[in-house]
């Protein structure tokens, strides 16, 4: 390793050269003041205040010149932080709905979540004018000269359990809890926090394909797009993502921080809960699959249900309503004849593509916040 030295030839610039700018004021006051001031040695104060100039002037050319990231630096382990990232100075607390959300997501294990306005406590609560009390509502047929209270600022946390990691929902129910408790707005509380139960849903149609597509490729595309509409699921995306996508730093760290990226903008809305499913957004989306040329016939039904609805199927507001594909039964039809395709295995395919799609791991620090780069203090 080579030994460290300072150069004792000149200064790279004259600015960084505390001499020649003495040598150059010195020169300017004689020219200037000769007449008048004749002592320019060093225990005179003018040329204490000039060598004191000279000095500034030579320490300002060095901070000129010198790399931002060491003039930033700080001594210690530390260095490489010494100013605030994006992190640390644009997130904030959950403030909205919106951001309320977004902490419940950020849950390893949640697919989906909700937040809702709660009309009620559970038990509910009566308010006696007379005695001016407040009291748990225990009798099914309140007193009648009690009134309802129904708080405001409660929210409810519908909770969209992952189909694709093996957790249990009351394990799951409570990292929720833990998660949205920590970030309980002022003067507002949770009412309840609900695991929402899966609830299959069958889809069994005809469809006509073209005669030079791949059956078990058209399928699979068929249970991904209708899978999607049944059942979205919010997106995440990583530093990098999101800055390839155009959006500004300022866009980006909007709202709490997260540890599994930032949630995707254009799957959010996207993701709403739905009361019902009507079979002419099937219909939409298995069109818009590559090679599906026309859709003879199509039924909705709950998994197990006998029962088909060909207009709409009214969801349980209980449950979570997910594409059951072994349930389901879609047959393709080429130039009126069946098409034979491996049915469970574009399923394991379905599965396969879906696990790998929508799993977000926790990311570290350095891939969800712009750190500068360390200098030498």
């Amino acid at each position: 390793m080579d030994a460290l030295s300072i150069s004792t030839g000149p200064p790279e610039h004259p600015l960084l050269d505390f001499t020649t700018l003495l040598r150059q004021g010195l020169s300017e006051l004689e020219r200037i003041a000769g007449d008048q001031w004749t002592d320019f040695n060093a225990h005179d104060p003018g040329i204490t205040l000039l060598e004191a100039m000279c000095y500034a002037l030579s320490d300002l050319g060095y901070r000129t010149f010198h790399p931002i990231p060491d003039l930033l630096a700080e001594a210690g382990a530390g260095s490489a932080t010494c100013l605030f990232t994006p992190a640390q100075a644009l997130t904030c607390r959950a403030i909205t709905q919106d951001d309320l959300r977004r902490i419940v997501l950020d849950v390893p294990g949640v697919k989906n979540a909700w937040i809702v306005r709660a009309d009620g406590t559970s038990p509910p609560l009566r308010y006696d004018p007379a005695a001016k009390t407040i009291s748990i509502d225990r009798d099914a047929t309140p007193a009648t000269n009690t009134e309802p209270v129904i708080p405001g600022g409660l929210w409810r946390v519908l909770v969209e359990k992952s189909d694709l990691q093996d957790i249990d929902a009351s394990v799951l129910k409570r990292a929720v809890a833990e998660r949205v408790y920590a970030n309980r707005p002022l003067c507002e509380d949770f009412d309840d926090i609900v695991m929402l139960d899966p609830m299959p849903i069958a889809v069994r149609a005809s469809v006509e394909i073209g005669e030079t597509e791949n059956g078990a490729d058209v399928l699979l595309g068929i249970f991904e797009r209708v899978g999607a509409l049944i059942s979205p699921s919010v997106g995440f995306l990583t530093l990098d993502q999101a800055l390839a996508r155009g959006f500004s730093t300022e866009e980006i760290f909007e709202g709490p921080p997260l540890t599994r990226g930032f949630v995707d903008p254009a799957t959010l809305p996207q993701a709403e809960r739905r009361v019902a499913l009507h079979t002419s957004d099937i219909i939409h989306e298995i069109m818009n699959v590559p090679g599906v040329r026309a859709i003879r016939s199509i039924r909705l039904a709950r998994a197990g249900d006998a029962v088909e609805e060909p207009w709409s199927l009214t969801l349980d507001e209980t449950g979570a309503a997910r594409l059951d594909a072994t349930a389901s039964n879609i047959e393709l039809v080429k130039d009126r004849q069946p098409v034979v395709v491996d049915t469970a295995a574009v399923i394991r395919s379905y599965a396969s593509r879906a696990r790998t799609a929508r799993l977000y791991p926790e990311l570290a620090p350095l891939d969800r916040d712009l750190i500068p780069h360390p200098g030498q203090a």
